[in-house]
């Protein structure tokens, strides 16, 4: 009875765990955007573009939470999602870059041209990775993962409102 007992709670855990498995897969890859062979990165960047333009470009509050929620979760689940693919910051990972794009347009006033100058923008910085954005990347664990993905997109979010700064200046001349 007693072994009947402990094979009926280990299948429980592992079929437990699988689940929990899958879960973090879905949720690091971006609902399987991760998995594209062209560009995961970029898809991911470019799924936080079309999140930002169709649902919370006029809503900073929204856009706000989003971020917050995003980031906590990307935080839980990135490290988790390393030892699933069994690499650092594996290419399946994406939830960084959706993120980061997102960060990169946070309390950007809307203009189409000015979303995707800031996607562009935010392409090269998370391609190029200026300091410390590659000293970000080695870090361990979810910091690595998410760090310099954060980073991109404050350098992201630094540019366009520099730009904007800029732009006001030319125009009340």
């Amino acid at each position: 009875m007693c072994g009947i007992t402990a094979i009926c709670f280990w299948g429980q855990s592992m079929q437990k765990n699988s689940v929990q498995e899958a879960l973090i897969k879905s949720i690091s890859s971006v609902f399987g955007i991760g998995y594209s062979p062209f560009l995961a990165g970029t898809m991911a960047s470019l799924a936080g573009f079309l999140l930002y333009i169709f649902f919370i470009r006029d809503n900073r509050i929204a856009h706000m939470v989003s971020v917050l929620i995003i980031t906590f979760i990307g935080f839980a689940v990135s490290a988790r999602a390393e030892k699933i693919f069994a690499r650092k910051d594996a290419r399946e990972i994406v939830i960084d870059d959706l993120n980061g794009m997102l960060v990169g347009l946070l309390c950007v006033p809307y203009s189409l041209k000015l979303s995707i100058l800031g996607f562009i923008i935010f392409r090269i910085m998370d391609g190029l990775k200026p300091y410390p954005i590659y000293k970000m990347e080695k870090l361990k664990g979810a910091l690595g993962v998410m760090g310099d993905d954060l980073v991109a997109g404050f350098y992201t979010n630094i540019a366009l409102q520099l730009f904007l700064w800029l732009s006001a200046i030319k125009f009340c001349r």
